[in-house]
């Protein structure tokens, strides 16, 4: 921890950031895609379409995350004593 430049009480914590893509795929995509497709494997009114719905999104998801940028002024901590 340190002091906050220009602040004689504040105090800023070192932040690592876990990269969102691993936490996106594993939590919310993969997951369902390999559901539905363990799915239509014992029911044919599980169609492509919708396996395919959920990698695109991944996709696109994974390219927007790709291309985003971490501001280290977008989150404040304030502790009040």
């Amino acid at each position: 921890m340190r002091r906050a430049p220009g602040s004689s009480s504040g105090i800023v914590a070192h932040l690592s950031v876990i990269p969102a893509q691993a936490g996106i795929q594993w939590f919310c995509f993969t997951p369902e895609i390999e559901c539905l497709k363990a799915l239509q494997q014992v029911n044919p009114n599980v169609r492509d379409e919708e396996i395919q719905f959920f990698k695109q999104q991944l996709q696109q998801l994974t390219g927007a995350l790709k291309l985003s940028n971490l501001r280290l002024d977008a989150v404040r901590v304030i502790v009040a004593t």
